[in-house]
């Protein structure tokens, strides 16, 4: 197996941070003889990797040119001093030291692309090309393959590598959940027995589509608005402005809503929603959430742009909205509150398979392994 450095700019909570984890989590347990290495500025996810996994402190985080090449300088010597055989960049700043480092040492790199960035102008295209600068790119979605076909076509040409990634489906799994667990959570929130629960999941950011929701939340019927409680999930800490800002909506709405910091135990709120709702105003990459969501065989309500249309198998499993409207978000709210018993098992009992099948962590760490740890090139 080859020793490979990953590269990415923090470790803290996120989309990209959670997917190293599980790789670094998982070819760590499968190979206990190797060590693995990875690079970043740190973060809170750092104590979490296991003890054969290597972490280098450098300031990949920081996105100005000289930084860039100074990371560039510290990367070179940490692929001499261990050996490296490939970088692996999983970021557009990162992804320049890498290219930079590799053009002085020979160590090959190649990237992998979390997200569909914009490329507004020349510069910007510009500096997004650093991730289409090595041997090959790997795309972690049928979207993300289509973007950079679409985006990039002079780099694109037998680079692109589909690894789709994967979640955990054992642990996100209903049957993991006791229903005595669900019924002790709803009584430490004190919800309302009749109340059914809508969880929105994510970082409290703008673009997570908080507002978009609370919008929407306010079409459906006085009758249905008194019998939900919102559970509103994320980095409380990190955005406080912004979470204020959401509780001082919500209250001129009189909303039944719970703000509570991230969560490792996403699973037991997804078993105890009724509905889970991912109203992103950009279109993901892949769309973790939603795939945990669906694993659990929640019913999920979202958007219907990138990863999750896939996620959804192209909206079988899930209620998708039209991008930017509102009223079409309130109107798939009220279909899915609307869903018996029987309707809402019709539309979930499939998905726990799907998603294994399809997008399972084991599956996304053999196409890693084969593709960035054991081949030439």
């Amino acid at each position: 197996m080859k020793k490979v450095l990953e590269v990415l700019p923090a470790f803290g909570t996120g989309g990209v941070e959670s997917y190293m984890l599980d790789v670094l989590a998982s070819l760590a347990k499968k190979h206990t003889d190797h060590i693995f290495y990875v690079a970043s500025s740190g973060g809170a996810l750092l104590d979490r990797l296991p003890s054969n996994v290597k972490h280098f402190s450098v300031p990949l985080n920081n996105k100005s040119p000289i930084a860039m090449l100074k990371n560039a300088l510290v990367l070179r010597r940490i692929c001499k001093k261990n050996g490296i055989d490939r970088m692996h960049a999983h970021s557009r700043a990162p992804a320049w030291s890498c290219y930079l480092a590799s053009k002085i040492t020979s160590t090959p790199f190649a990237t992998t692309f979390h997200g569909a960035h914009k490329a507004q102008n020349w510069f910007k295209k510009f500096y997004n090309s650093s991730m289409m600068r090595g041997d090959y790119v790997v795309a972690v979605s049928e979207f993300i393959h289509q973007h950079l076909e679409k985006t990039y076509p002079t780099y694109t040409k037998n680079k692109i590598v589909n690894i789709f990634e994967g979640i955990d489906t054992i642990r996100f799994h209903k049957q993991k959940i006791a229903f005595q667990q669900v019924l002790a959570k709803r009584e430490d929130l004190k919800i309302p027995f009749y109340h059914k629960v809508i969880l929105l999941p994510g970082r409290f950011t703008k673009i997570k589509g908080h507002l978009d929701y609370i919008e929407a939340f306010q079409k459906l019927s006085k009758d249905v608005k008194n019998n939900i409680t919102t559970i509103m999930i994320g980095n409380i800490q990190d955005k406080p402005a912004y979470v204020a800002a959401l509780k001082d909506k919500i209250s001129t709405y009189n909303m039944t809503c719970l703000f509570l910091d991230a969560s490792d135990h996403l699973e037991l709120f997804y078993a105890l929603s009724d509905i889970v709702i991912i109203p992103t105003q950009v279109p993901e990459s892949f769309g973790r959430v939603i795939a945990e969501a669906l694993s659990m065989e929640a019913v999920v309500v979202s958007i219907n742009h990138g990863g999750a249309i896939e996620l959804s198998n192209d909206g079988r499993y899930a209620f998708l909205a039209r991008p930017d409207s509102t009223d079409d978000l309130a109107e798939q709210l009220k279909r899915a509150l609307s869903f018996s018993i029987k309707e809402r098992r019709d539309l979930t009992e499939n998905t726990h398979a799907f998603l294994t099948e399809n997008y399972g962590l084991e599956n996304m760490i053999q196409k890693i392994e084969a593709k960035i740890y054991n081949h030439s090139r």
